[in-house]
């Protein structure tokens, strides 16, 4: 099969043993080995695999950075790495406000690019410096500045894409009717007649947070009665197309951000606390519970003074704009809101943070101590069962306290950081995967 595809590509086919391993494994726990893996050069390559895999009835996996959590970058078909070749930045028009890049683009590098404009991608994703733009839209990504900023297929213009029998087809908004014929038009017209006929049942079942990676989005498609299909691609994870190319709305980068460090004695107050501070309209609102705290304490002692100690909860709250003065207004408002909270709720400890440099320092020792949980010595290791999950923020108390129930009744150390202001966190269980009586507790779980 490798050499089929390499007489039929202008990239790269990779079969040999090495290759084959390196792409087995993302950042999940799990090890599938490909038939090969696909470098390819342009739109051209990229069909060919498809129509190729088509006939041969074989899957076909893009992947971008591979640092997906649920397995969703290994397969036992055929690798698609556009990172390599794809990755060319077409254009950037500061007047449509939007950049049209090719899906292997990495999304820190396309920022660095957009920074001497004062432009930026809004979503923040933390594996950014990894992170290809067709596995963000794949993922439909977010980060810590989602409160502000949504998810990436809020700020999908079109999108270039390879359909599973191997067309070319361009996404973008279509009115429902026909519209041109092809491909396109029959997908518009079907899905508009799905989703309009089961509007009801939609509204019905609709999760009540705005996190939700549940599938696919069949809720934000349907706009004015204009199907945009670039949207549903957004979070399909491949299955539905494969992305080549898109063109992207830019946000404004902001030119002023302050930050206010809520620390609480446990994850219960914190939790009471937090639909309070969201009423505060932060842009971002992380936690990092008490043993993340502690081992970046230990790992990085230089970061020391911005690492709050003894306290079990500690939530980082941004808030950003284009002034000086009415964000600094913002952030005394919500540190008077948050001194003044009831005793159920209230902090252990309060701080402003100003300055730019040392923003960046609390930014740099958090992002520090994540990759710290996976560095302990031994087989027990924290691992991304639970990953993603979201509930609405005023039910995070309750989420926590059913958590750390199942973690007393099972035995099962738990740390917990990510996104509260959104309603969602990581969960690490601690476990030994060498052992089978912990993988059956991993699979009960």
């Amino acid at each position: 099969m490798g050499r089929d595809l390499g007489g039929m590509l202008s990239g790269q086919v990779r079969i040999d043993p090495l290759s084959l391993a390196m792409y087995s494994t993302d950042a999940s726990i799990y090890q599938i080995t490909p038939l090969c893996v696909v470098l390819p050069r342009d739109e051209q390559d990229i069909v060919k695999v498809v129509q190729y895999a088509g006939a041969e009835g074989i899957s076909v996996i893009a992947r971008g950075g591979g640092s997906g959590l649920a397995g969703e970058s290994v397969g036992e078909g055929i690798i698609l790495d556009m990172s390599r070749f794809m990755n060319r930045i077409h254009k950037i028009d500061l007047e449509a406000n939007e950049a049209v890049v090719e899906s292997g683009v990495i999304l820190d590098e396309l920022n660095r690019r957009l920074a001497p404009y004062g432009r930026q991608i809004g979503p923040d994703p933390s594996s950014g410096n990894r992170a290809a733009i067709g596995g963000v839209i794949g993922n439909n990504a977010t980060g810590a500045h989602s409160l502000k900023y949504g998810y990436i297929s809020r700020h999908l213009r079109q999108l270039r894409a390879i359909s599973a029998d191997g067309q070319l087809v361009e996404l973008a908004d279509h009115s429902p009717g026909p519209n041109g014929g092809g491909v396109v038009g029959k997908w518009t017209d079907s899905i508009y007649t799905l989703i309009h006929s089961n509007r009801e049942l939609l509204e019905r079942v609709r999760p009540r947070t705005e996190r939700n990676r549940s599938g696919y989005d069949v809720f934000s498609i349907l706009q004015d009665g204009r199907v945009h299909l670039g949207r549903l691609l957004a979070g399909s994870e491949g299955t539905l197309a494969i992305v080549s190319q898109a063109a992207i709305g830019l946000v404004t980068r902001p030119k002023v951000k302050m930050l206010l460090q809520l620390n609480f004695a446990t994850l219960d107050t914190m939790a009471l606390a937090l639909p309070e501070i969201l009423r505060t309209e932060p842009a971002a609102c992380e936690l990092m519970d008490g043993k993340s705290l502690r081992l970046a304490r230990e790992a990085y002692p230089e970061y020391a003074d911005v690492l709050p100690d003894d306290i079990d909860a500690s939530l980082l709250v941004e808030y950003s704009g284009p002034d000086e003065a009415a964000v600094l207004k913002q952030l005394q408002q919500a540190r008077r809101m948050a001194e003044q909270l009831p005793a159920s709720a209230r902090c252990q400890g309060v701080n402003e943070i100003t300055s730019p440099k040392v923003q960046a320092r609390v930014w740099a020792a958090r992002k520090a101590a994540v990759p710290l949980l996976f560095r302990g010595k031994g087989p027990v290791q924290p691992i991304p069962v639970i990953e993603d999950a979201a509930v609405n923020p005023e039910q995070l108390g309750q989420y926590l306290r059913g958590l750390q129930e199942i973690s007393a009744r099972m035995g099962l150390p738990m740390v917990y950081y990510g996104h509260a202001g959104s309603g969602e966190l990581h969960i690490r269980p601690f476990l030994n995967l060498h052992r089978p009586e912990e993988v059956r507790k991993m699979r009960h779980l």
